[in-house]
């Protein structure tokens, strides 16, 4: 779960950020200034897709006539070093949101056994800092759970042009696919030996493939402006089916790993 979290806010939440700033670009360029916020993005989901490409598409129709290599050995070296320095600064920025900082801080912290001491130990001079830390980790919990609720009642007015087969085949997907994926990789890794004989590990990690989507998600779309009706109507429909799909994907976990 931990490792989820990390890549939704390095990688999910880069690539959410670009498409936010893309989306709002293409609405500022639109040249009928006469309709509202509203027409202007339903029309722009409809027709501009550019906004939502991935990192690497996105970068290479802004110059590519810049981007391709000259003739010669020293040509292609420099265009293969731009690649990479492009490259290392795409990863900088991922790990730039505030929650994947606070991950590497505090793996830092961890690996290094004397700050540890100093943060971890019932006298450490820096013991303040990890319960402080813990009370502003556990006050956000709540608040995330206040800020699910808030989306979800955005996606009863049916505002948006969101089409009810995408809603779904990302039911379907969720919670039908995923769990018979997950089902197939926790056998696997526990027939190779990578898990421990424990019927109630193997349950959890099974659990997490059916569980409904990352709130987080909802928070990162809510943070940039963009995109929030669509969320709140996936959220909606798939807690609602999380209800029956979880009852029922509980019993066949039970009836594998007993």
């Amino acid at each position: 779960m931990a490792l989820g979290n990390f890549y939704i806010w390095t990688h999910s939440y880069s690539i959410m950020r670009r498409s936010a700033q893309l989306y709002k670009r293409g609405c500022n360029n639109h040249p009928t200034t006469n309709i509202g916020k509203e027409e202007n993005s339903r029309e722009n989901q409809n027709g501009n897709y550019a906004a939502f490409l991935p990192l690497s598409s996105a970068d290479s129709y802004e110059d590519v006539s810049s981007t391709l290599p000259s003739n010669g050995v020293a040509g292609r070296l420099m265009h293969y070093l731009r690649r990479a320095k492009d490259l290392l600064a795409e990863i900088l920025k991922e790990l730039w949101s505030p929650p994947s900082v606070a991950a590497l801080i505090g793996f830092t912290i961890g690996a290094i056994h004397k700050l540890k001491s100093l943060v971890t130990e019932e006298d450490g001079p820096l013991r303040v800092v990890q319960d402080t830390t813990k009370l502003l980790g556990d006050a956000a919990i709540p608040c995330t759970v206040l800020i699910l609720g808030g989306n979800l009642t955005k996606g009863r007015g049916g505002r948006t042009t969101m089409k009810p087969l995408l809603v779904l085949s990302i039911i379907v997907i969720r919670f039908i696919i995923l769990p018979a994926c997950g089902i197939g990789v926790v056998k696997a890794a526990g027939k190779l030996g990578f898990l421990p004989r424990s019927p109630l590990y193997h349950y959890v990690l099974l659990l997490q493939s059916t569980v409904p989507p990352a709130m987080s998600i909802g928070t990162i779309a809510q943070l940039f402006d963009v995109g929030e009706e669509e969320c709140s109507i996936v959220f909606l429909w798939t807690h609602l089916f999380a209800a029956l799909a979880l009852t029922l994907w509980s019993t066949v976990f039970m009836s594998l790993v007993s």
